[in-house]
């Protein structure tokens, strides 16, 4: 099969999709949601798991891939990747930030957050890329709220002594939405800065502008 012929199967299914879910809560399209999006698809095509509807009423790159393993079944690495960067495009409007290729090396299999198969004393190590698809309006984002999280006010580079920030991008609602016709692009108004710990929290409770100003008043009392 070409690539035209597959990007056009991946474009069927994606119209499909649509609609099906909530809410786009898609986060950044960058190696570890690759690797998610691998793992989703063979959840469904290999292991032949099931999903919750509670799991599949938001759009997540993971349950994306779960879709899509489901309608097409199993499919060799290179299949996939090239399916998740052609749904980066068709979805987001942008490009791949991770050069398509081969089988995942052993930094993508720890970006992922599942174990290479032949480790027998397996440990699994995740790290969080930030690699927004607009990059200008995640560096606006960060830089006017200096790097510091608008929930529990920490700035971990100065916490911990690192040579670098991990401050996040969070996006204050759906993308679907922010990307929506007539929008010319997300900007740093539609974000807002927080530490890795409040954006994961942020996005359990719902990500609504309740849930967040509830943890400020959580931290304000302890503070």
């Amino acid at each position: 099969m070409t690539s035209p012929q597959w990007d056009s199967e991946i474009d069927e299914a994606l119209a499909e999709i649509q609609g099906q879910f909530q809410q786009d809560v898609r986060a950044v399209p960058d190696a570890h949601r690759r690797g998610r999006f691998r793992l989703g698809w063979h959840d469904a095509a290999v292991r032949g798991k099931t999903y919750s509807a509670t799991t599949m009423a938001n759009l997540t790159w993971h349950n994306l891939g779960f879709r899509l393993g489901k309608r097409f079944g199993p499919r060799d690495d290179a299949h996939i990747y090239r399916a998740f960067a052609h749904a980066v495009e068709v979805l987001t409007g942008g490009t791949d930030p991770v050069a398509e290729s081969g089988p995942m090396d052993a930094a993508e299999v720890a970006a992922a957050g599942f174990f290479a198969p032949t480790q027998e004393d397996r440990r699994m190590a995740k790290h969080h890329l930030v690699l927004e698809r607009k990059v200008r309006a995640l560096r606006e984002c960060l830089a006017r709220d200096r790097w510091t999280c608008q929930v529990c006010g920490v700035r971990l580079r100065e916490r911990y002594g690192l040579s670098t920030d991990l401050a996040e991008g969070h996006h204050l609602g759906p993308l679907q939405r922010l990307s929506a016709p007539g929008r010319v692009a997300v900007s740093a108004e539609d974000m807002v800065t927080l530490c890795p710990n409040c954006h994961r929290a942020i996005h359990r409770l719902g990500c609504t502008a309740d849930a967040m100003e509830r943890m400020r008043r959580q931290f304000s009392v302890t503070d």
